[in-house]
């Protein structure tokens, strides 16, 4: 299951189609996913306009597997673990759906709210910043990006 779920998981996605047909709505952004080897995976995440050198989000992660679900461990770009941000993904039909382990953790003095499935053709996702019942940061939709083929 580990094997599938790194399998799929890994490469260079972006949301160009989604982004061109409701521009207001999404910015163009990047992900990629790259296996280290060992479990171990990076990803980074830039918006088109700023390019891969400015990104926005950079995080190592660790994939263990437990029982039938996959748990992604969050880790900083210099191996610290944020346990909070940890995440929990079981396989529905063709999709790994992921959710956050420990509910409402807090990052930049608002509670995240995130979401994450795929495929290994489709990425969704969708990471929201909540204060006092009011989005502070994120999106109301759910990102949709495609897996860039040959990468």
């Amino acid at each position: 299951m580990i094997e599938d779920f790194i399998s799929k998981l890994k490469g260079k996605y972006n949301n160009l189609k989604q982004a061109q047909e409701s521009p207001r709505d999404h910015s163009h952004v990047h992900i990629i996913w790259k296996d280290l080897g060992d479990g171990k995976m990076t990803i980074k995440q830039w918006y088109d306009y700023e390019g891969e050198s400015n990104p926005y989000r950079t995080r190592c992660h660790k994939v263990l597997q437990k029982d039938d679900y996959i748990i992604v461990e969050n880790w900083g770009t210099n191996w610290t673990h944020s346990p909070a941000f940890d995440m929990k993904f079981t396989l529905v039909d063709t999709f790994y759906k992921g959710e956050l382990i420990y509910p409402d953790p807090i990052i930049r003095e608002t509670t995240l709210k995130s979401f994450v499935e795929f495929d290994g053709y489709t990425y969704r996702s969708m990471d929201q910043g909540w204060k006092d019942d009011k989005l502070v940061w994120g999106s109301l939709s759910i990102y949709e990006l495609q897996k860039e083929i040959g990468f």
